[in-house]
């Protein structure tokens, strides 16, 4: 997110983010963390349809428009940073839109111009589901003439330099490597690592 808001910010534009991320960053800020701030200019809320579809559909009572958010989304549908796939479609330029696989759906409201471009910022297929949700996500994008896009690789795993900075900040007593395929690598990081073994408890 810290990279897609930057670029946002180097191009004048406003990053779209979910109402999950909005509440998210709302929390950080909350606790003093450094993060993005919802009511940033470069920062956008994407409120969804949902199940009804009816919000901002004045056919409708406030009281039935709500019917499709949970009330902690509800906070943000007021918010001056609120946009709705009818707002970015009108002005596609000013938007970058965070929309991962679960999402693509609101493509079918965005409507994304052609030349519009999608970065796939997530690490590459690795197993049988994952390539097939990658072909799921490449149909989409076939569809609303995203294709080819641009991928970018991306994971939750430290780099060895992150890693070995982490530990010298923390100072821990121990190092117990539980998520790698070389833990004896962290033995060159720390006097006390224990590498776990099968059947072998570890009291901590």
């Amino acid at each position: 997110m810290q990279s897609f808001f930057q670029v946002a910010q180097q191009t004048d534009r406003a990053l779209v983010i979910n109402l999950k991320q909005a509440y998210l960053l709302e929390l950080f800020r909350e606790s003093g963390i450094d993060t993005p701030r919802i009511d940033d200019d470069h920062i956008r809320i994407y409120i969804p349809r949902k199940t009804w579809g009816v919000y901002e559909d004045d056919r409708f009572s406030e009281k039935i428009q709500l019917e499709d958010y949970d009330n902690w989304e509800r906070e943000f549908l007021d918010h001056p940073h609120a946009v709705t796939a009818h707002d970015i479609r009108q002005n596609q330029e000013d938007y970058i839109v965070r929309c991962d696989f679960f999402e693509l759906k609101e493509l079918i409201d965005i409507k994304p111009e052609l030349g519009s471009c999608y970065i796939r910022s997530v690490c590459e297929p690795f197993d049988l589901e994952m390539e097939l949700d990658l072909k799921k996500v490449e149909n989409w994008l076939q569809h609303f003439n995203l294709f080819p896009y641009t991928q970018i690789h991306a994971s939750g795993h430290l780099s060895y330099d992150e890693i070995k900075e982490f530990i010298q900040t923390v100072q821990p007593k121990t190092v117990i490597p539980v998520h790698t395929q070389n833990p004896e690598v962290f033995q060159n990081l720390h006097d006390n690592v224990i590498i776990p073994e099968k059947g072998r408890k570890v009291v901590l």
